[in-house]
């Protein structure tokens, strides 16, 4: 089994509520669970990653919240996912979170990506003042 890097983080803000469209009543594309959300806090993640260097792609809602998708030059996904876990309560997670992925039978080294990732995220919510509370390193199991 292959060792595990801290990307994941939870905290708490009443700055990433959910919108309406996320809501029950929605829209059906923001909506894919109504006790899911993450628009507020995906929109903050596009905006904050690039300053720490981040290429960021597209934004998919899932049921668990949001995978933002990042441009590299690495031929595996690198992706940040958020959602919330209550009222005021968030998970972050950044993937690949090991040092080394398989593809197609070949080990790739991700390690200098997974580090920064974890450390840029960590620097985000340490610096903002809409996180508080921020925990790393905590178990990445969203409630679906």
């Amino acid at each position: 089994m292959s060792e595990e890097f801290r990307n994941s983080f939870q905290f708490s803000s009443e700055h990433f509520s959910a919108l309406p469209s996320e809501l029950k009543d929605g829209d059906p594309d923001e909506c894919i669970n109504p006790d899911r959300w993450a628009r507020r806090l995906s929109d903050f993640l596009c905006e904050q990653l690039p300053k720490h260097g981040w290429d960021v792609g597209e934004v998919f809602v899932e049921d668990w919240g949001h995978h933002i998708e990042l441009k590299t030059e690495l031929p595996v996904d690198v992706m940040v996912g958020c959602g919330n876990v209550g009222d005021e309560s968030y998970l972050v997670f950044g993937m690949p979170n090991t040092p080394t992925v398989r593809k197609w039978l070949k080990k790739i080294d991700v390690s200098d990506v997974a580090i920064k990732l974890g450390d840029d995220l960590e620097r985000i919510f340490e610096t903002s003042e809409l996180c508080h509370n921020v925990k790393r390193d905590v178990s990445t199991n969203l409630p679906v």
